[in-house]
Parts: C-alpha cells; sequence; structure tokens
C-alpha cells in the first residue's frame, strides 16, 4: 500500500528509505533498516496519517506495533487515521492494540480505482487541542 512491491528485498527497501521525506523514521535491527514509520500531519496539525511497514523476515518481533507506538505518542492530541489491507490481519491487530478503530471501506485509494479491501481506522485524540475548546 506505500509502494513496495509484495516480497521485495532489503535493497528496494532500503532505496524506499532514502526516498522518503523527513517525517519517516527508519526501522533498524542491530543496524539495519528493516522499516519504516511515518507520521504526516495535516496542514493545520489537527490530524496526522500513521503508516509503517517491515521487511517481511523481521515481522512478528513487535518492531512494526513499537514503532507506530512511539510515532503515535508524538501525535500531540491529533486524530490519527490509518489505511489497511483488509486481508492484513497483523496490521490490524497494531492498529487495534493502540486503540484505533475500523472506520470504513475506502474508494480509490493511493490512486486504484473502485472500492478495493482497504478500510479506514482511526483513533480519536487523547485530548483536544486548546484550539478546538
Amino acid at each position: 500500500m506505500l509502494g513496495l512491491r509484495s516480497g521485495c528485498g532489503e535493497r528496494a527497501a532500503g532505496n524506499w528509505i532514502r526516498r522518503t521525506d523527513a517525517c519517516s523514521q527508519v526501522i533498524e535491527v542491530d543496524g539495519q533498516g528493516v522499516g519504516e514509520v511515518d507520521l504526516t500531519p495535516d496542514a493545520y496539525g489537527y490530524s496526522a496519517q500513521l503508516s509503517y511497514w517491515v521487511l517481511a523476515r523481521f515481522r512478528g518481533r513487535g518492531l512494526a506495533e513499537r514503532a507506530a507506538r512511539l510515532a503515535c505518542g508524538q501525535a500531540d492530541g491529533m486524530y490519527l487515521t490509518a489505511y489497511v489491507s483488509a486481508r492484513n490481519l497483523a496490521s490490524i491487530r497494531v492498529l487495534e492494540r493502540l486503540g484505533f478503530q475500523r472506520g470504513r471501506r475506502v474508494a480509490d485509494y493511493a490512486g486504484y480505482p473502485g472500492v478495493r479491501d482497504t478500510d479506514s481506522y482511526f483513533r480519536l485524540p487523547l485530548e483536544k487541542p486548546q484550539e478546538l475548546l
């Protein structure tokens, strides 16, 4: 969903990491980049989109959840969204453990035409920004 092909190798993942913007953080194991977490705020700072990925051979170690939890901790009361394939049960579990709730099925996600198996997930802010009170 982020532009990496299923089963991509470490070289392709490394190239992806080098091309991402400054708000992305690399997930490392023993000094090796094995994934990425990104929290992209909107122009006003009221909401942000969470995204993450981990190379296949490093999955199942809790890396995505730990990295996403740290990123969410920097959200400062923002409304958070994430998008995940309904088939990606591991990622759904990560989002649910972080307090995200399932939203609706998304049409035309990432430029793909028609309704796909992508669902939106959201997490309400832990506290409202002062400007909204």
